[in-house]
């Protein structure tokens, strides 16, 4: 079952990255969208470590079920695992509506490093990111049953985790996290439960009964659905290893969502025969742009190097190549109603420290660091499935949650999985010159089973699949790939694959006569080449894009993303949210009081020289009321009220008390007045003010800071012209 996750820090808190930053030589833990998170594998951590002290407290055999709850390394895997936590929704919004607040989300603290004698060391000073007190985290965990021992352990270790992150023994990372257990933990009586000395391990569930009775669908038509995927967490579709780097795919191969999408149609026992017979297939998912599946570009497709805004793409199986121009190499193409649709999909790269399992801190003995570039999370991409058309009707709009790639078991590979509707084969009509365009890579076997990335070997197996001898090529745009993979089961790397790359082109000729729709048709619909269930051999024949000479891009984002909230700026602020903003605000203003300061001053009170300058008691009487204004809102009212009570004291004020009284009625009028055509400075103090306008209490410890600092400005400048 999966259940939710709260997290609130209690005080200051860092999770590194590992990485520097613009302002921090240990900058914190980021998502792709720039904003701070917490890891499942740190808050899994902690509570491990939690249950084991817990378990070796009580002995008996509560050790073996801490290990078959949270599972071992090499051994039985967990029952429990915790997802990414993530800003909560109210948090969130707050964040998008209001710039400045994501920036003053998190602040830098510097330190120095302490040798044994206590003393401060040379040439040691640091940097570290600190996010702020009172941030919020939701996520989800997967729990599988545990029996009530197995619940009560891991209630009772989730109680006791109260810090998390780095420089937990210096008073950062306190928290409180909060699992929702309710009913499974209603009827447990801990205390007769903690008293056995043998409680029962539990096991994961057998295999499901539809699994081991199957029922093959009849045999009839086959149809193709829509399947789009929506990445949860970044996503590791492994390509290939350099040095410590682990760099994914920008597609997700059909190989890993096989078993999963195979579950969820049917299960291996109705369709496994289909399976291995490659008549049920999963191709690749590769991005999504405006809905529409993308697909690797054709290779006979070219550009200039450094192309224009408006120079089109250029087909060379129709026209001559442009001078210098190159093959379009990792984009995607698709075809929209306003145009073809060219893509890029980026990789986003997470360092991570290797840790000692037995001092629980960095270790530099086997690589200390290591990279992982994956697919960013919130990604959309799309795949089509292969499968019996009796299947394809039930399954439309039902959702699977998916575990995909490397370190699936941490932070990575959760995606959420949703079938589509039917899609309409494409018409084909009997011709003599025919173009294949590789929409995945081909692997392709020879006489000897050995694979052979050749035109020549794709030709064979082509007049194979056809029947007719007299296919001849024409014109080829092709490329071989290497296909690296590594065994989960063995801890090995897996034999590599020689395939014909997709985005290949060739064009190919009958000498004797058209090949016919139906013989095209059925080449489109089944791919060519061995593992085609797994997305192998994927083709598109005489698409229409190869028939033009060229085209122009439409412009578009580079990747499909999950939908923002409507209008967040019109939502109210929590009250639990309004120290955020007041921090982001307060911040905001000390940054720029400098500039702003000396501007309000001789706004509030105009150059006054000799006895006409108000003195500096004077000063500081209005700067004590600015100060005590932020708590008291008619603090500097009534300041004014005892003012003008005295006629002599508000002769010698003049003008600047009313000035004053414009400021606390209206400040942001006055602010922008007092610093005139300055436009940089005017839209900063804008910003400021529309935080302000969250609650009173923002808003006068807005107008406190600007006009405390405005008279401590003019205090200091008098006191240096004295």
């Amino acid at each position: 079952m999966r259940v939710g996750t709260t997290l609130e820090f209690t005080s200051d808190w860092h999770i590194g990255s590992g990485r520097t930053s613009d302002i921090a030589d240990r900058a914190l833990r980021r998502g792709s969208d720039g904003l701070p998170f917490v890891p499942g594998k740190t808050v899994t951590g902690v509570i491990r470590d939690e249950a084991f002290r817990i378990a070796e407290a009580l002995g008996g055999d509560w050790p073996s079920l801490a290990v078959a709850v949270f599972g071992e390394r090499g051994g039985r895997p967990a029952l429990v695992r915790f997802r990414p936590m993530f800003l909560d929704s109210e948090l969130q919004a707050l964040v998008d509506s209001q710039p400045l607040i994501q920036k003053h989300l998190t602040f830098p603290r510097s330190s120095v490093k302490i040798d044994e004698s206590g003393v401060a060391e040379e040439k040691h000073l640091f940097t570290t990111e600190l996010g702020r007190r009172g941030t919020r985290f939701t996520g989800t965990a997967d729990v599988e049953p545990l029996g009530d021992h197995g619940f009560a352990l891991l209630a009772l270790a989730v109680r006791r985790a109260t810090r998390l992150g780095g420089g937990r023994r210096r008073g950062l990372g306190n928290c409180i996290i909060d699992l929702d257990l309710g009913q499974e933990l209603e009827s447990l009586d801990f205390r007769e439960l903690l008293e056995e000395q043998s409680p029962p391990v539990p096991s994961r569930p057998s295999a499901s009964s539809e699994d081991s009775e199957p029922e093959p669908p009849a045999v009839e038509d086959f149809v193709d659905v829509t399947v789009d995927l929506v990445l949860e967490t970044p996503v590791v579709a492994l390509d290939r290893t350099i040095g410590n780097v682990r760099t994914g795919h920008t597609y997700i191969p059909g190989t890993m969502l096989l078993g999963s999408l195979v579950k969820a149609a049917g299960g291996w026992g109705r369709l496994g025969d289909l399976v291995f017979n490659g008549e049920v297939q999963v191709r690749n998912a590769y991005p999504t742009t405006e809905s529409f599946r993308t697909v690797p570009m054709p290779l006979s497709i070219v550009r200039s190097k450094r192309p224009e805004a408006d120079e089109p793409f250029v087909n060379v199986l129709e026209a001559d190549p442009p001078k210098g121009a190159k093959s379009q190499r990792g984009k995607y193409v698709a075809s929209a109603d306003r145009g073809t649709l060219v893509a890029e999909q980026s990789l986003t790269f997470f360092t991570h420290a290797v840790i000692d399992p037995m001092t629980q801190r960095p270790t530099s003995d086997v690589g200390g660091v290591y990279t992982y570039r994956a697919l960013p999370r919130g990604s959309r991409l799309q795949t089509t499935m292969r499968l019996p058309g009796s299947l394809a009707d039930g399954l439309e709009k039902v959702s699977v949650d998916l575990r995909l790639g490397a370190s699936k078991k941490d932070d990575y590979g959760q995606a959420t999985a949703t079938f589509g509707a039917r899609l309409v084969a494409k018409g084909q009509e009997a011709t003599s010159t025919f173009d294949l365009w590789l929409l995945s890579d081909a692997l392709l076997l020879n006489d000897s089973l050995e694979h052979d990335p050749t035109v020549d070997n794709l030709l064979r197996v082509l007049r194979m699949e056809t029947g007719r001898d007299d296919i001849e090529v024409d014109q080829t745009f092709v490329r071989s790939v290497r296909r690296e993979g590594w065994s989960a089961a063995t801890d090995k790397p897996r034999r590599s694959l020689m395939c014909l790359g997709a985005g290949s082109v060739v064009r190919f000729k009958a000498t004797a006569g058209p090949v016919e729709s139906a013989m095209l048709r059925s080449l489109e619909a089944v791919g060519i080449g061995e593992r085609r269930a797994e997305g192998f051999g994927e083709v598109s024949i005489n698409s229409p894009l190869l028939g033009r000479q060229s085209f122009p891009a439409a412009k578009r984002e580079p990747a499909d993303k999950p939908e923002e909230l409507d209008e967040p700026a019109e939502q109210a602020v929590e009250a639990s949210d309004r120290w955020l903003v007041a921090v982001a605000a307060e911040e905001a203003v000390r940054r720029i009081t400098p500039l702003v300061a000396p501007k309000l001053a001789r706004h509030l009170d105009p150059a006054r020289e000799g006895k006409d300058q108000l003195s500096k008691s004077q000063l500081g009487s209005l700067r004590e009321a600015a100060v005590l204004y932020r708590r008291d809102g008619s603090a500097v009212s009534s300041w004014i009220s005892r003012i003008k009570r005295n006629k002599n004291r508000a002769k010698r004020w003049g003008a600047t008390l009313g000035r004053v009284d414009g400021l606390v009625r209206d400040p942001k009028k006055v602010i922008l007045e007092a610093i005139g055509n300055d436009d940089h400075l005017g839209e900063a103090c804008g910003a400021i003010f529309e935080l302000g306008e969250q609650s009173s209490e923002i808003m006068r410890a807005i107008v406190s800071l600007f006009l405390s600092e405005a008279l401590r400005h003019e205090h200091l400048d008098r006191s240096r012209s004295g």
